[in-house]
């Protein structure tokens, strides 16, 4: 989980995702697990599914690496 600013200075929540290389998991899939569980509110915006969670060079997630799949990460402006 991450969470980026929009235009409108507001913070969403959004979910990195890895799946098992034969998962065969949606977004969409994904999204009505977490409807159907915790309610509407609680579902991201977007979930990236991604083959490995991207990280740092010290080994922790790079939260970065995640927020460059949203177009909204404050890094790529360095």
């Amino acid at each position: 989980m991450f969470t980026t600013t929009g235009p409108d200075r507001l913070q969403r929540v959004h979910a990195a995702v890895t799946t098992a290389p034969d998962g065969g998991v949606t977004e969409e899939q994904l999204h009505r697990w977490v409807r159907e569980r915790n309610g509407p509110l609680f579902a991201p915006p977007s979930i990236l599914l991604l083959p490995d969670i991207p990280l740092s060079t010290t080994g922790k997630p790079d939260r970065c690496g995640r927020k460059r799949g949203t177009s909204r990460c404050p890094c790529s402006s360095r």
